[in-house]
């Protein structure tokens, strides 16, 4: 984007801003949801400057309010003939948060600019990012009133590091958008998939539609839609450009993704399966060498299993009420040493009835395998299965934690039944 010098004075005395429009896709029903409205303002030369410099530029109170909203104004502009003929789009804008409440804001000011333009206000969402919030109470004034004539309240860059969730519970979102920190590289990063799976998640419970923004990958599209994300934006499938401008080509890459995520989640499902199968197969055979194995004596058959089986992660035993019989039998290759302070394996007399391992056993089924977890043993991302045996002294639970490099796509329903 070319920037060269900008008078921010010449700017909102000459309206010299524009707006840019980004898609949101619902990749699922294969259409464009809607677009986020992108202000930017124009230099001399045509060039385009974001509008994070022109707020810096804008040194006062009364400035900032004035280019907040031009550059509003200019979206409803563009979208007005759009709105027109397909009265289903929605249009996302951005709000300067830190702006509500100012002495010179008008509560009403924003809703007068859309009904000017003939847009129907249950078709415009309004982003907010409560990081900015500089009066809480302004602010439920703010959404209140907005509520009440029909808008859709976003809270933006959810995720992000200095983004509060009891926000969440103050604003009640009709929208929450999920921060392009969280969704870089989110198909290779156990971690940022579960933060994200617990925003879906809340998203879901609140009855808020989830948009997962700064989308540059297929592979982040797929998972983010295997996650349960509702709509997506970002470079992947269009940059800010005018309105209607890649719609053509939208089309063809909403078709491209929606085949290739059928695709990948029919291979990964097969995988699983192949997976679950051989992970069956090695539990099945330890059984068969416990059957005859006295307790004082698992842990010396175990380790032998661990010997023969190097894909295993641990091996423990438990009773019919979840209490640990020996220690836990661990492939040492596999143990994280620099967490060894923070995990440790279970041992002898260790009660694991609350584990997700342990009650659906207690429940009434003969085996069950989890979704992925960090081991409290070794710290190493794993999959337990566990299943019951008849040992020479009693009724047993043999659990085996299979070892995971990386969240195995397509898993996000993987607890239940092992396949028999």
């Amino acid at each position: 984007m070319l920037q060269t010098t900008i008078d921010i004075e010449t700017v909102l005395a000459t309206g010299a801003v524009t707006a840019l429009y980004q898609p949101l896709v619902a990749v699922r029903t294969r259409r464009i949801f809607g677009y986020e409205a992108l202000g930017r303002g124009l230099t001399v030369d045509h060039g385009l400057v974001s509008p994070g410099v022109l707020f810096e530029l804008a040194d006062a109170a009364d400035k900032r309010l004035a280019l907040d909203r031009l550059l509003r104004e200019r979206a409803f502009e563009g979208f007005a003939a759009r709105h027109a003929e397909d009265r289903e789009l929605v249009l996302s804008v951005n709000v300067e948060t830190a702006l509500i409440g100012a002495p010179a804001a008008r509560l009403e000011y924003l809703a007068r600019q859309v009904l000017r333009r003939g847009i129907n206000p249950n078709n415009v969402v309004i982003e907010l990012v409560e990081s900015r919030v500089r009066d809480v109470a302004a602010l439920g004034e703010f959404i209140a009133y907005y509520r009440s004539q029909g808008f859709l309240i976003a809270l933006d860059d959810v995720g992000a590091g200095h983004s509060n969730l009891d926000r969440v519970a103050h604003m009640r979102p009709d929208v929450i958008k999920i921060d392009r920190g969280l969704i870089s590289d989110i198909d290779s990063h156990f971690h940022k998939l579960e933060v994200a799976r617990a925003l879906v998640t809340m998203g879901r419970k609140l009855g808020a539609l989830v948009v997962g923004e700064g989308v540059e990958t297929a592979e982040e599209a797929r998972t983010l839609l295997e996650l349960g994300v509702d709509v997506l934006q970002g470079f992947y499938f269009s940059p800010p450009v005018p309105l209607g401008e890649a719609d053509e080509a939208m089309a063809g890459r909403i078709r491209d993704l929606a085949a290739s995520y059928r695709e990948h989640v029919l291979r990964r499902v097969s995988e699983r399966e192949a997976r679950l199968r051989a992970w069956e197969h090695v539990l099945g055979k330890v059984v068969g060498v416990l059957r005859s194995v006295p307790d004082l004596d698992l842990p010396a058959a175990l380790a032998g299993c661990i010997s023969r089986y190097p894909e295993v992660e641990c091996f423990y035993v438990l009773d019919e009420d979840g209490v640990q019989v020996g220690d836990t039998v661990c492939n040492p290759y596999r143990m994280a040493e620099n967490k060894r302070f923070l995990y440790q394996p279970a041992r002898h007399g260790d009660d694991h009835s609350l584990k997700r391992y342990y009650l659906p056993l207690r429940a009434g089924l003969p085996r069950f395998v989890t979704e992925p977890y960090v081991s409290l043993a070794s710290g190493n991302l794993c999959t337990t299965l566990s299943c019951f045996y008849d040992g020479p002294n009693a009724r047993r639970i043999l659990c085996m934690d299979m070892g995971l490099a990386r969240p195995p796509e397509g898993d996000a329903g993987l607890g239940g039944m092992c396949p028999g």
